[in-house]
């Protein structure tokens, strides 16, 4: 049974919901799954298209229609038969998790940059205390 659900909020995208779904469709014994961020009605939206045996799928459902990612504002969850192509749940976890990892990586990049230059910045403080320490050191002995 294939069905696609469109799961509309003001706010469904960036809390996490594609992995809820995602996990919860494997337990549910979905085997294709596709699952995407969109706009619908000027509204935030996440598009499912899912295939399973048909109870599963049913099931999959009122799982989907009842539990929300902890942040997100759901308005409204429609259902609709689907008739297109959908990938092994497999296939769409490894693409999904390799383009959210790809998202990391100019963060991680940045990250080691502000490093870099922290740890520079960190040298030239060192260096001045030390030579302003020597500075204290040679003025008390002078003074003895």
């Amino acid at each position: 049974m294939k069905t696609k659900i469109i799961i509309t909020g003001e706010k469904v995208h960036e809390v996490g919901y594609r992995f809820f779904l995602a996990g919860s469709a494997n337990a549910y014994g979905i085997y294709n799954f596709r699952v995407y961020n969109t706009t619908v009605n000027n509204l935030q939206a996440v598009m499912l298209m899912v295939e399973g045996e048909e109870e599963d799928v049913k099931n999959y459902l009122g799982f989907v229609k009842e539990n929300f990612p902890e942040q997100a504002s759901v308005k409204e969850v429609t259902v609709k038969e689907y008739k297109g192509y959908i990938p092994t749940i497999d296939s769409f976890l490894l693409t999904f998790i390799a383009g959210q990892l790809n998202k990391g990586v100019p963060a991680i990049l940045r990250i080691d940059e502000k490093q870099d230059k922290m740890l520079q910045k960190q040298d030239e403080t060192i260096a001045v205390i030390k030579e302003e320490s020597q500075k204290t050191r040679d003025e008390l002995k002078n003074l003895e």
